[in-house]
């Protein structure tokens, strides 16, 4: 029998629930992303997780699960007590499909908060959950509340009106995968959302014995699983502000030493202690970052409460030796790899754009410009028991696959977010990162991408420590000369440079991509093979041993391959079909597509997104070839805050341009009166 603690006669109203000990982020009470797991993973100490799973089925779910409800959140507060900070969320039950309730409430607990001392504590890969959001919680009950089975995988939420309602999660953690596994099939439909109702009815006729195949999966749905976060950062939600992580000691030329446990890993040749080097050298390779690890050989401590006390010794612990990380891998339910625990002093936050200190030894420190930030105290990397026996036997090779699994790891260590995910295609430079949020089983070891460098270079740059860095480029221009190359230009105002770096990211996207250096007095580069009417964002910086200093920003989309417009469902062709605009969408659900597109006079146009009954975007282009102007004008406003990318192309000259609304903001009216200046193409 399954009972929930929670008293309804004395139940807390909401704002009494929410109130309770620590504010409650009235967005998301935990913020998720960048993890190695599989599935369940034990309320831990004061600091942040990464972790990697492998997709457990729906029956695996459900077989693990002693209680599933359908509910709506109610209220988000700090769970009681003075041990590891936990957030509580109250749900009112609709329905029950598993197991057996008396109360009308449950308490969902998930771990996650900011101590009295203002250590932070965060683990990545607990369900983001918000006041009203109606969702699916796939639970067991420990400690007096219910915890959530596999973490995000347990948790879906409800999308989607009427009939048209689906359920689908968003996962933070890193999926590992393997070749020849049988359910890789089932696995893969995991990941597709599925129709909200259907799926109910399924899991309560297999909770009471049913086997009737799946019926629920939206095949034609993209997939939803996917990350918070790219590279740049791992977030701690303070209470002075978001702040991201970092280890103060590399900005003064110091490095971050871990010690394995003696032990070494199981089913890898020597232990796995050569590979663990192998990955702290690839992230000591990257040139122009500060970034330094330290392996300072083994401990025999069996790092009693390792995750539950700060001790400011970092370790890698094979195994789990001390039974930190609940249960143990299994090949045929998945499970959790491998966790990261982080411990930062949000008392101790730091602004990147006015910091100016000195260090210990009196040396200065060089102001960094970017966001909030707070000291990482302590870092440690847990492995699962049950990673050598019952995964690292099923990969390719053993050692590389421990090896890449725990770079990755070490990557979450210095502060590191994901690649991509979460709208950001995982193609070119992001897809080739370590710091992907998938594993795939390859041969890669501990070989970083463009894209982990350009990620280490942000958070630890060359320079911190004192020096005279460049003066910075400026200037930058970005003019696209075909269907495949954009020019860049900038002036060199440096005299003592080494050379210069180039980079490039994709609208929407902050994860910059390394393009290459170049010697000092560079001024020009031919960015080539672009796909066509793609839009990209680049900036330079000058370099030398004592600093890594950047231009400004410039955009610019390839030309697109000369030919009519020719209109379609998608496609407004406008200016007696001179003028092609496209419209492309995203919400915050991760669904979108390409807007419809509805033409009201010779040069105006509409598009809806959702219902063809409303507009949200209004397009327009001006024939402005007159003295003194001699351009094509384009407006256009909306009423959306989704992400939205239009795309304007002159179909007689491929001339392109892009306009982007970003994601959560009121669309921003487009008045380009310096749009094409193309007014004497034939």
């Amino acid at each position: 029998m399954i009972t929930s603690q929670l008293n309804t006669a004395a139940r807390p109203t909401p704002s009494e629930f929410a109130n309770r000990n620590l504010p409650v982020d009235s967005t998301y009470a935990t913020r998720a992303s960048n993890v190695i797991v599989f599935v369940l993973l034990v309320l831990l100490a004061a600091g942040t997780m990464a972790t990697s799973f492998v997709m457990p089925t729906d029956q695996n779910l459900l077989d693990k699960s002693a209680l599933v409800v359908v509910g709506t959140i109610e209220a988000v507060g700090a769970a009681p007590g003075d041990g590891t900070p936990a957030t509580d969320y109250q749900v009112r039950v609709e329905q029950v499909l598993k197991g057996f309730l008396l109360a009308t409430d449950v308490v969902v607990r998930v771990p996650g908060g900011v101590n009295e001392d203002g250590m932070a504590y965060k683990v990545y890969g607990t369900p983001r959950l918000q006041v009203g959001a109606r969702t699916i919680l796939f639970l067991n009950e420990s400690d007096g509340a219910f915890r959530v089975s596999d973490m995000e995988l347990g948790a879906f939420l409800e999308g989607g009106i009427g009939a048209g309602r689906y359920a689908y999660r968003k996962v933070a953690a890193t999926e590992v995968a393997t070749s020849g596994d049988p359910l890789a099939a089932e696995r893969l439909r995991s990941h597709l959302a599925r129709d909200f109702d259907r799926f109910t009815r399924w899991i309560a006729e297999h909770a009471a014995g049913s086997t009737r195949p799946a019926d629920y999966f939206l095949e034609s749905s993209r997939e939803i699983v996917g990350t918070q976060q790219e590279f740049a950062s791992i977030v701690f939600p303070c209470q002075g502000g978001d702040a991201i992580g970092r280890w103060r000691e590399l900005d003064r030329g110091e490095s971050i030493a871990y010690r394995m446990h003696s032990s070494g890993q199981a089913n890898v040749p020597g232990g796995g202690f050569q590979q663990i080097r192998n990955g702290i050298s690839a992230w000591n390779s990257v040139s122009n970052s500060t970034a330094k690890l330290n392996y300072a050989g083994t401990t025999g401590n069996p790092a009693g409460g390792t995750l539950n006390t700060l001790d400011f010794l970092n370790r890698v612990i094979p195994e789990d030796l001390n039974n930190v990380i609940q249960g143990s891998f299994q090949a045929n339910q998945g499970g959790t790899l491998a966790i990261t625990a982080l411990f930062a002093d949000c008392g101790d936050i730091q602004t990147f754009s006015d910091q100016l200190s000195i260090d210990d030894a009196g040396g200065d420190i060089q102001p960094f410009s970017g966001p909030l930030w707070i000291p990482i105290a302590d870092a440690d990397i847990i492995g699962q028991d049950g990673l050598g026996a019952n995964f690292l036997t099923l990969v390719m090779d053993a050692a590389l696959a421990f090896e890449r699994i725990f770079t990755h790891e070490l990557g979450h260590g210095l502060g590191m977010g994901h690649s991509c995910g979460n709208g950001v295609p995982c193609t070119n430079a992001r897809g080739a990162a370590i710091m992907r949020p998938d594993y795939i089983d390859s041969l890669l070891g501990s070989t970083l991408g463009a894209d982990d460098k350009a990620g280490i270079r942000f958070l630890y740059p060359a320079g911190q420590s004192g020096g005279n860095p460049p003066a910075a480029p400026t200037d930058l221009t970005a003019i696209a000369s075909s269907t495949a190359e954009i020019e860049l230009a900038w002036d060199d105002n440096a005299t003592n440079e080494t050379g210069y770096l180039a980079q490039e990211r994709a609208l929407g996207s902050t994860v910059w991509s390394d393009l290459g250096t170049f010697p000092a007095n560079t001024t020009t580069l031919t960015v080539e093979g672009i796909p066509e009417r793609t839009a990209r964002v680049y900036r330079v910086a000058a370099f030398n041993t004592s600093g890594t200093v950047f231009s400004n920003e410039a955009q610019a989309t390839t030309h697109a391959t000369i030919g009519p417009c020719t209109p379609d469902q998608t496609t407004l062709c406008l200016n007696d079909e001179r003028f092609e605009f496209t419209a492309k969408f995203l919400t915050p659900f991760e669904t979108g597509g390409d807007g419809n597109r509805v033409t009201i006079t010779e040069d105006t146009g509409y598009f809806t997104f959702f219902n063809p009954e409303n507009v949200e975007l209004v397009v327009k282009i001006v024939n402005a070839c007159v003295a003194p102007f001699d351009r094509f004008w384009v407006f256009a406003g909306g009423l959306t805050d989704v992400q939205v990318v239009l795309t304007v192309t002159d179909t007689v000259t491929g001339d392109t341009r892009t306009y982007f609304n970003p994601l959560g903001t009121a669309y921003a009216p487009v008045q380009d009166t310096q749009a094409f200046d193309t007014c004497d193409a034939p």
